[in-house]
């Protein structure tokens, strides 16, 4: 949910499925965001109950096979005419291993000792480290909206964790 608000919050003046000028429109990038947002949820509670006790390295194995066996329809119709440099193979490989590989590892094995809410509570972040990758690595501009944006996801994220809690009100003391 906190990844719904999140997105929602930060594109909401932004999406439009009104093509741009190149053509481009905004509202499906927002679509697949939120559709990731879903399809995390779910895949971990899935994980956690039907995958219980299985090594998380067979689970990041298995995922990745099946996310390559998924995409290889794509590879092969979108394949380009020219070869790709090495240098662009490299930083596949190593954004597939290290980057992804690695980061399902650690969130299986996160699933299965700390649960499912709280293995997701990582990828609840990924918009503020977003903003702060564009403000550090493209010199982009932090907005007021930006920063609130921030905070509603952090302050989501230690709600959902039970790092904080709101007092309970209006409910008599028995």
């Amino acid at each position: 949910m906190i990844g719904f608000v999140g997105v929602g919050m930060l594109a909401w003046d932004k999406a439009s499925f009104r093509p741009d000028a190149s053509g481009l429109s905004s509202g499906w990038g927002v679509m697949a965001c939120l559709f990731a947002c879903l399809c995390y949820g779910i895949s971990a509670s899935f994980t956690k109950r039907y995958m219980a006790g299985l090594p998380s390295l067979v689970s990041a194995t298995g995922s990745q096979l099946g996310a390559a066996l998924a995409l290889l329809p794509l590879t092969v119709a979108f394949w380009p005419a020219q070869a790709a440099p090495l240098q662009a193979w490299a930083a596949v490989v190593a954004l597939g291993v290290v980057c992804t590989g690695l980061a399902y590892i650690l969130f299986f094995r996160l699933i299965e000792r700390a649960g499912p809410a709280k293995a997701l509570s990582v990828t609840f972040a990924i918009p503020v480290f977003a903003i702060v990758y564009g403000v550090v690595l493209l010199g982009e501009a932090v907005t007021p909206w930006m920063l609130v944006c921030g905070l509603v996801i952090v302050l989501g994220t230690t709600l959902s964790t039970g790092m904080w809690s709101l007092p309970r009100v209006g409910r008599a003391a028995t």
